[in-house]
């Protein structure tokens, strides 16, 4: 979409920047978000709040701080490709987080909600897979994770590398296979992170 000539952010890839920045307790600037976009990924930005991260537009952009401080219910089914960005939150924030009908999930480039049950599990967190959703429990909210390596297979899935390379910044070892795959979507996810948590 365009707006006098400016080409709009995109929500979607702007997400895994704005969950890195509240996981770590940091700060984000995101730039080029139109604020009333009509994006669907844009009402993640609401539920990053509703944990308890704050996000404030300014002048420059949309700035994202502070930190998580509970868990949710929520349905996403409006905005899918959430879900696994939402899943790799969940282990670190307090209680359970459940994640409810999004179904449709299991016909996306992999079974997403399987996948992310899965890797989520060999990480050491606790997942109960649902036909429609994930709970999680935010086991690591007052412990510390595991620390030892794991290799992470996304099942040539952009949004399950992404998300669980968001795991990996409070969860040790976590190694991601077939890194290039978040080319579909984010070509410069990788560089745009480290720039990020450096």
């Amino acid at each position: 979409a365009s707006q006098g000539g400016r080409v709009e952010g995109d929500y979607s890839a702007a997400s895994y920047l704005a969950s890195a920045a509240a996981l770590t307790e940091g700060r984000v600037l995101l730039e080029g978000l139109l604020q009333h976009s009509k994006q669907g990924d844009r009402r993640f930005i609401d539920v990053l709040e509703q944990l308890g991260a704050c996000a404030e537009w300014t002048d420059s952009g949309l700035e994202i701080s502070g930190c998580f401080k509970k868990s949710i219910d929520v349905d996403l089914s409006a905005m899918p490709d959430q879900v696994p960005t939402l899943a790799a939150l969940a282990p670190f924030l307090p209680g359970t987080t459940a994640i409810r009908n999004v179904a449709h999930l299991r016909f996306k480039e992999s079974d997403r909600l399987a996948v992310m049950a899965r890797e989520l599990k060999r990480a050491g967190a606790k997942v109960e897979e649902l036909d429609d959703g994930l709970v999680i429990e935010g086991t690591w909210a007052k412990s510390s994770p595991p620390d030892s390596e794991v290799e992470i297979d996304p099942q040539d899935d952009h949004r399950i590398a992404m998300s669980m390379a968001l795991l990996g910044l409070r969860r040790p070892g976590i190694v991601i296979r077939h890194p290039e795959v978040v080319s579909k979507s984010y070509p410069h996810f990788w560089r745009d992170l480290d720039t990020l948590v450096r």
